[in-house]
């Protein structure tokens, strides 16, 4: 198991809470590969603390959805603009 906020256990319950929490929400603001990660850590409370996967559990359903123009801008910027000429992606 993490042992992050585990020496917080007996003192501070509610400050576990909110430290775990935190970092589902600075998990969800640093993108998709972040989200897919803790996505999987929510299923497995054989690993982590059961208030962390709970709060991740919420990263199932309930996330921010990523804007297609982002996406677009990246593939442009990378690929350049011409990519649409050999990938098709539907919207």
């Amino acid at each position: 198991r993490i042992p992050v906020a585990l020496g917080l256990r007996p003192w501070r319950p509610d400050l576990e809470a909110r430290v775990w929490e935190s970092l589902a929400h600075a998990v969800e603001r640093t993108g998709p590969t972040f989200i897919k990660l803790a996505q999987w850590a929510a299923t497995r409370e054989d690993l982590f603390p059961a208030q962390l996967t709970q709060q991740f559990v919420r990263l199932q359903d309930r996330n921010h959805p990523h804007p297609w123009r982002d996406t677009e801008a990246a593939l442009d910027r990378e690929l350049g603009a011409d990519w649409r000429a050999y990938l098709e992606v539907d919207q």
